[in-house]
């Protein structure tokens, strides 16, 4: 079924559009609307295996992911170009743009999180059941 929704959604129209919009820095859930898509449909767009498609529809989702792709690039573009033009405007509002692109752009702007285990990490649930049908026993 979504090779027949890709197929109807993703015209040359559309993805002109889509790169325009992305060309002036919006997100993806502006796209999405735009696409009268769900952000599930959109994803799974992106991630599709090409393989269980026949040739049309294999050119129809490299077109798509490769057209997202470029606009997202683009959208960081103009993003950047905003935080360029206004290092010197004292009401530019620094805040609310760092937010923006951590949670845009989390790759390249997102926080790094490093998680460290220490201890045994092994289980042994044979013995661990064991012991617990032993004080249930007892009990």
């Amino acid at each position: 079924m979504t090779a027949t929704k890709i197929k109807k959604i993703w015209t040359k129209k559309n993805k002109e559009e889509v790169l325009s919009l992305f060309k002036e820095g919006v997100g993806k859930s502006t796209v999405l609307c735009l696409l009268g898509v769900s952000r599930d449909t959109f994803y799974n767009w992106l991630k599709k295996d090409l393989n269980s498609c026949d040739k049309e529809c294999v050119e129809l989702y490299k077109d798509f992911q490769e057209t997202i792709k470029q606009g997202e690039a683009a959208s960081q573009s103009w993003w950047e170009e905003k935080g360029r033009n206004n290092l010197d405007n004292r009401e530019f509002n620094t805040a609310l743009y760092n937010f923006n692109m951590k949670n845009m752009f989390r790759k390249d702007y997102g926080d790094e999180q490093k998680i460290q285990l220490k201890g045994d990490l092994s289980l042994n649930l044979g013995e661990k059941i064991k012991k617990a049908q032993e004080r249930a026993i007892k009990d």
